[in-house]
């Protein structure tokens, strides 16, 4: 584990404070407070102060397995309409156990401990606690213990601390660590969707997730700190920290509303959206994320993936900090650009490191791509937005580029990149990579580069690139100056770094000139020898000019 302190990550120059302000929490709070009465809505008779039972009276003793004498208290408390169950301090063994309605746990924060028994016979059903359509449930300061290491790797990875499905529950600075599947399960029940609300969860080394969200239709939690998910071995299980995992058509993911999330060294990523299960449903996708800080999270800091048809909703992280993500700070795998709108919101990133160097699949800040083998890629990837990222790289990094867009066919589509912040310690030569026609860069500090990639590309009225390079393979690149340009609009400068005598063109729209170079409208200017370099300005509606260049730039020759 790093040895970062929780929420204040040192750094060369200063300390960067990864918490939300007093205003962005009060502008959370607004936002969320019209889902949280609705939270309680179908509760009846919540238990009041007066109905309280301590454990200690009703021989729930600590190291004992206490499933029996709890099972009778619960259902003691259950008929007389509810009630809270007090914990003692002390560590508890409990296994299967079923909750009922309107039934409270409550606990000395980080005081009492309820554990997997570590003797079960083969067959037994290795989860500490259930719920199948239950309202009124609560848990306060209880940590939840899958005793993993005493069952090994050779069963099912679907056993977890606690399985919600279906549940109204609220959860309260508890802890969910070692699990042999999940920490924490929402799913769909007979009646629906879970209805989870809380502060102050923590999750540790558990084996599959730290939390998994299957369904639900309001998900408004503060606070969660989730730590070391492994041991499912990729790609049988996801290995995150928390992962949107839908598994049918009715599932939701509705009313996700996440603030002050960290995610740290977790196997298969810190945060991952996956609703490849969920695609044709009649309900959109809604999650917000603001204050994700992730350090040292493999395969990607934050990841999107499968969603390969149509999906309608939204993805938006807000005020990411993403700290020595592994491999890559965010991946979009197969996303249809028909899915969920993904915007990246003014992530920071520090100090990325590749875990496949050499590799244009994975290492970038951003990577946006399908793999070979994905199934179902009739539709284009896209619909991913990014918008004013940040990033600092104060060591060396085997990251290839800020920016890459896989160009697998059908053509990505719908993918912005706008206004990066700083782009600082990163050769900025060929840094961003937008493979295709229908991806755009705004570019208003001048920090960009990007390559023309495997084919020609026009540049439009939505970019905005100080540089245009192209990516050193032995093809002619042709960079096209729409006429939508605006006179005033910002010198753009093009280099030619392929081999040498394969050209480099620069095509202007049908009407317009390059001057001195072309009096000619429509035509193009060339250069064939590596390392000519030209800047242009938009001076006229139908014309360039260069304003310097070197190599052996002139007007294309045709017959």
């Amino acid at each position: 584990m790093s040895s970062l302190s929780p929420f204040r990550p040192q750094v060369a120059g200063g300390t960067f404070d990864f918490m939300l302000s007093d205003k962005q929490r009060e502008e959370i709070a607004q936002e969320t407070a019209p889902l949280v009465p609705l939270l309680w809505e179908n509760i009846q008779n919540l238990p009041d102060e007066g109905k309280v039972y301590h454990t200690e009276r009703y021989g729930i003793v600590p190291g004992e397995n206490v499933t029996a004498p709890l099972t009778a208290l619960q259902t003691a408390i259950s008929e007389a309409g509810g009630g809270i169950i007090q914990w003692a301090p002390g560590e508890y063994y409990l296994v299967d156990f079923q909750l009922a309605s309107n039934v409270q746990w409550r606990a000395p924060k980080g005081l009492v401990t309820i554990k997997l028994p570590p003797d079960l016979p083969t067959g037994s059903n290795l989860q500490i606690v259930e719920g199948d359509d239950k309202v009124g449930l609560r848990f306060e300061g209880i940590i939840f213990d899958g005793n993993r290491s005493a069952y090994g790797t050779g069963i099912s990875e679907h056993w977890h601390c606690a399985d919600f499905r279906g549940c109204d529950v609220e959860i309260v600075d508890c802890e969910f660590n070692n699990a042999i599947g999940d920490g924490a399960y929402f799913g769909q029940g007979l009646s629906g969707p879970s209805r989870v609300r809380g502060y102050g969860w923590r999750m540790n080394n558990n084996r599959r997730n730290g939390i998994a969200v299957v369904s639900v239709t309001e998900f408004v939690v503060d606070d969660i700190v989730i730590v070391g998910t492994n041991g499912t071995d990729l790609p049988a299980g996801p290995e995150a920290g928390i992962d949107f995992e839908p598994n049918s058509t009715n599932d939701r993911l509705e009313n996700i509303r996440i603030t002050n999330i960290r995610t740290e060294e977790n196997r298969g990523g810190g945060i991952v959206v996956a609703p490849r299960l969920m695609v044709g449903a009649d309900s959109d996708v809604d999650i917000v994320i603001r204050g994700h800080t992730s350090v040292e999270d493999r395969i990607a800091s934050f990841r999107v993936g499968h969603c390969t048809g149509a999906l309608g909703g939204r993805v938006i992280v807000q005020d990411a900090r993403w700290i020595r993500p592994v491999r890559a700070g965010f991946v979009a795998r197969n996303w249809a650009s028909v899915g969920p709108r993904v915007e990246i919101r003014n992530p920071f990133i520090l100090d990325p490191e590749s875990g496949q160097a050499g590799s244009t699949m994975y290492g970038s800040v951003f990577t946006i791509y399908r793999e070979d083998g994905d199934g179902d890629g009739s539709t284009p990837a896209g619909n991913i937005h990014i918008f004013e990222p940040e990033l600092r790289v104060t060591g060396p990094t085997t990251a290839p580029k800020f920016l890459y867009v896989h160009p697998d066919a059908p053509t990505p589509e719908n993918i912005s990149l706008v206004d990066p912040i700083a782009v600082e310690g990163m050769n900025v030569t060929n840094c961003v990579d937008l493979r295709a026609t229908k991806c755009f860069a705004s570019d208003r500090h001048q920090l960009l580069v990007r390559s023309t990639g495997n084919a020609s590309f026009e540049l439009r009225e939505r970019e905005w690139v100080s540089l245009i390079n192209t990516d050193g393979m032995n093809t002619t690149r042709t960079v096209i100056l729409s006429s939508d340009i605006e006179v005033g609009w910002p010198d753009i400068e093009v280099v030619h770094t392929a081999t040498s005598g394969n050209p480099m063109k620069i095509l202007p729209d049908e009407e317009s000139v390059i001057l001195p170079l072309s009096s000619t409208p429509g035509k193009a200017i060339v250069a064939s020898t590596r390392g000519s370099r030209i800047r242009l300005r938009k001076v006229e509606a139908d014309a360039w000019m260069v304003v310097w260049m070197a190599g052996d730039w002139q007007e294309e020759i045709t017959e």
